[in-house]
């Protein structure tokens, strides 16, 4: 009955006994989690970034794509106002008529 009370108590302290870690240990693992939590932090301010350059991007192409809009429509505005009958009409307003006799042509 002795030995089977001795066993009990030896592995009852060895249960008890805890391990101590060495100072490099304590270190390295120190350095580990703050290189964890730094990476855990980067990786979210990365993210962020990521989505407010989106979001720029986004705004500028519905910005050009409104330009790009108003371009066509001031082409139009163009090509309407620069018709042969307009000018036409423009110049007999102010009395100027055709004279095919300045027209030169231009030949390579």
């Amino acid at each position: 009955m002795n030995v089977l009370i001795n066993r009990v108590e030896k592995i009852a302290n060895v249960r008890k006994k805890h391990v101590r870690l060495t100072r490099f240990e304590r270190v390295t693992l120190v350095v580990l989690a703050s290189i964890i939590i730094l990476l855990m932090a980067s990786s979210i301010y990365t993210r962020s970034l990521v989505s407010e350059i989106n979001v720029r991007v986004e705004t500028i192409k519905e910005e050009t794509q409104k330009i790009s809009v108003n371009n066509q429509v001031l082409q139009q505005k163009i090509d309407d106002l620069m018709t042969y009958d307009r000018i036409v009409d423009i110049a007999t307003k102010y009395g100027l008529k055709q004279n095919e006799k300045n027209v030169k042509a231009v030949t390579e």
